[in-house]
């Protein structure tokens, strides 16, 4: 609901990106600074971009869960979540196990039917 006839809501993060993409938030300068910290705090908290950063990642070589939370500076509990549900969605598959000094790891990668679109 807008307050003001004025004021423009924006939801969907794509939206948000696409506002800082044509740099709009410089034509409010006192709300410029608060829009970058929004923005920055929901690359984090979107599952949805969390599955297209994880595939994307698993484009370059199979990873354990361990490596992709590295990669993308996220906790493993949250690699861990995600990649059963891609698992589900057949975007992902366990490949394998990689060996490591206590235990060994499951390795991920991308399902054929995603390997071959990229």
């Amino acid at each position: 609901m807008n307050k003001s006839p004025d004021e423009v809501v924006i939801n969907n993060y794509f939206n948000f990106k696409k506002v800082k993409e044509l740099s709009l938030t410089t034509l409010h300068p006192d709300k410029h600074e608060l829009f970058i910290k929004l923005f920055e705090n929901m690359k984090y908290n979107i599952p949805q971009l969390t599955k297209l950063n994880i595939i994307g990642v698993l484009k370059t070589e199979p990873m354990t869960r361990y490596e992709i939370a590295v990669a993308l500076n996220r906790d493993i509990s949250i690699i861990h979540k995600t990649l059963r549900l891609l698992e589900k969605e057949v975007k992902v598959v366990r490949i394998g196990k990689e060996k490591s000094i206590r235990k060994s790891r499951d390795l991920w990668s991308l399902a054929n039917n995603l390997v071959s679109k990229s």
